[in-house]
């Protein structure tokens, strides 16, 4: 059973509906926006692997101007490739 829920979500959705997993991260995505300033607040003052802070990576001057919750995600993203 179990087989044939995930062939299911191989069928294309009628009437341009979106998918449940896709409606679920784009819920999760939404919240992060909502809470940028939280999250940055509490990212901080958290080191990364290498010891320094998000604000001290020389590699990515151009990153300047983003948020560290910005930052963090590129890394997570990064690492995940």
């Amino acid at each position: 059973m179990q087989l044939r829920a995930a062939e299911a979500s191989k069928k294309p959705i009628q009437n341009g509906e979106i998918r449940l997993l896709s409606r679920y991260v784009m819920n999760y995505v939404k919240l992060l926006v909502d809470y940028t300033d939280t999250l940055d607040a509490l990212l901080e003052n958290v080191e990364d692997e290498s010891g320094e802070s998000p604000n001290e990576n020389k590699d990515n001057l151009e990153m300047d101007n983003t948020s560290l919750l910005a930052r963090r995600l590129l890394l997570l993203i990064k690492s995940l490739e």
